[in-house]
């Protein structure tokens, strides 16, 4: 992602609708999971505000444009929905701590 003038920018190369879904929950710090069942990998690009992320624009003013939401339906033809899905958890009960070779 590069940002410039309060617009975020996204472009990809050769990416699945897993991996974008994957890069759109870091972006947004809540798990997104693909339901699109799309195969393939696509190239796009897509422009967005800063704001719509919770991340401050450069300047002072609100930038005009689409929100991340907004973007994804108008840009990509994509829907983010709220919803509950089973998600992989990996969870450590114990760790010990391993010893020092000399």
């Amino acid at each position: 992602m590069s940002a410039a003038n309060g617009l975020g920018r996204i472009r990809a190369s050769g990416v699945s609708a897993e991996d974008f879904a994957s890069s759109l929950g870091s972006l947004l710090h809540k798990p997104v999971v693909d339901s699109t069942g799309l195969k393939g990998r696509y190239d796009f690009i897509m422009t967005f505000t800063q704001e719509s992320i919770g991340q401050a624009s450069t300047g002072s003013e609100s930038v005009a444009g689409y929100t991340i939401f907004e973007a994804l339906e108008k840009q990509l033809g994509l829907r983010l929905e709220k919803g509950k899905a089973a998600v992989n958890v990996f969870v450590i009960d114990h760790m010990d701590k391993a010893a020092a070779e000399n």
